[in-house]
């Protein structure tokens, strides 16, 4: 298994992965399935968060990571929303990237 920031191309994997639990668990607040686009824009719009793929050994997108703004006001400018499987991973590599100081999930 690879992890690495992911490509254009990744997002409908991405997508995929997050309307299935969309679909199947009450886990995730969303009620309508995402498009890859609406995905692959918000990565690029809030480019000081990062976000990670991991891949299998075929080289397929298995999982996801992703941080991003907590809430819009300054005192929080310092807080990250983290999302992901493997969560703690996903808030190790984030926290060595950006050197956040608080985690909220």
């Amino acid at each position: 298994m690879q992890v690495r920031a992911p490509r254009d191309d990744d997002f409908s994997a991405i997508a995929e992965i997050t309307n299935h639990y969309i679909a199947t668990t009450a886990i995730h607040f969303a009620y309508e399935p995402v498009l890859a686009s609406d995905l692959l824009a918000g990565w690029r719009q809030h480019a000081r968060y990062p976000w990670r793929v991991a891949e299998d050994d075929a080289g397929r997108v298995v999982a996801y990571a992703k941080a991003g703004v907590y809430r819009e006001r300054a005192a929080y400018a310092w807080t990250t929303e983290t999302a992901g499987l493997r969560l703690w991973t996903a808030m190790a590599c984030l926290e060595a990237v950006m050197g956040e100081r608080s985690w909220t999930a």
